[in-house]
């Protein structure tokens, strides 16, 4: 059981470690293939409405 965890955070750890490498190292941000500023959206017409849909509803929870 113990090994199991230390195990996990030593894995952990590490994925932790190459992503903050990443980011120092200039890497560009991850981006959707849709949306995103200065992005052109290469969806389906269906994508765009889903996404366009999405955002109405998130902006009346607040």
């Amino acid at each position: 059981m113990t090994a199991t965890l230390i195990a996990t955070a030593v894995f952990m750890g590490g994925a932790m470690a190459l992503m903050a490498l990443g980011v120092m190292l200039g890497r560009p941000a991850l981006k959707g293939s849709c949306g995103g500023k200065n992005a052109e959206c290469v969806c389906s017409a269906f994508d765009r409405l889903k996404c366009r849909t999405r955002k109405l509803a998130g902006a009346h929870e607040h």
